[in-house]
């Protein structure tokens, strides 16, 4: 009965919790990528020049990207070593 009791309490509380986030950004360098992340759909900055690709530069890129089908993804990656950081070599 405690258990439930106590459980209960937890969930009741977690609305609150959730409300004592700040809106907003919460450091200078999320405040500049949100803005950048606004200003390229709208265009506001983009350029007033045309930036054709040339037929060889368009034939290339479409190689590049065909090349990415040239690799079978793995159903599980391997970890190799597991780093101090947190981050692995996933290869």
């Amino acid at each position: 009965m405690k258990v439930r009791i106590v459980a209960v309490m937890l969930l009741a509380g977690l609305p609150v919790a959730a409300q004592a986030i700040p809106e907003g950004p919460s450091s200078k360098a999320q405040l500049t990528t949100e803005t950048w992340l606004q200003l390229q759909p709208s265009g506001v900055h983009a350029s007033d020049k045309r930036q054709d690709a040339t037929p060889r530069e368009y034939d290339k890129s479409m190689e590049r990207w065909l090349k990415v089908y040239d690799y079978k993804i793995p159903e599980h990656f391997k970890w190799e070593k597991v780093h101090s950081d947190g981050g692995g070599g996933g290869r």
